[in-house]
């Protein structure tokens, strides 16, 4: 007796992304300062995860090294990187609220599902 998985096809994935995009779609539309909102998430998010996490994790696997002037050189560069990537996450994240604020402030937010013109001119 021999055990076989059937032999489906494979489900089709449209529903899934259908469902997917129209969920972003209620997400982006429903929040007033969606674009804002994008600047602070990035501000928080993308230097950890491009800058700060790869300098992170090189001075954890070679922090026991042999301490060549190599080694000193590499060390040096990546807490640079940590610093660099520390301060454009503190200075973005100050400049992302600020600005959250002041069009919270003034008014300068769309409404809801509205169809009024965000190109910005």
């Amino acid at each position: 007796m021999s055990l076989s998985l059937p032999s489906s096809v494979p489900p089709d994935p449209s529903a899934c992304i259908l469902f997917t995009c129209a969920i972003g779609f209620i997400i982006a539309e429903s929040i007033p300062f969606f674009n804002d909102l994008l600047s602070l998430i990035g501000a928080l998010l993308a230097t950890i995860i491009c800058i700060q996490m790869e300098a992170y994790m090189w001075m954890w696997d070679n922090f026991r090294a042999v301490r060549t002037k190599k080694w000193w050189a590499l060390m040096a560069m990546n807490t640079a990187f940590f610093m660099i990537g520390t301060f454009i996450m503190i200075t973005g994240t100050w400049g992302a609220v600020k600005t959250i604020h002041e069009n919270l402030r003034d008014g300068n937010t769309t409404d809801p599902f509205s169809c009024a013109d965000n190109s910005g001119n």
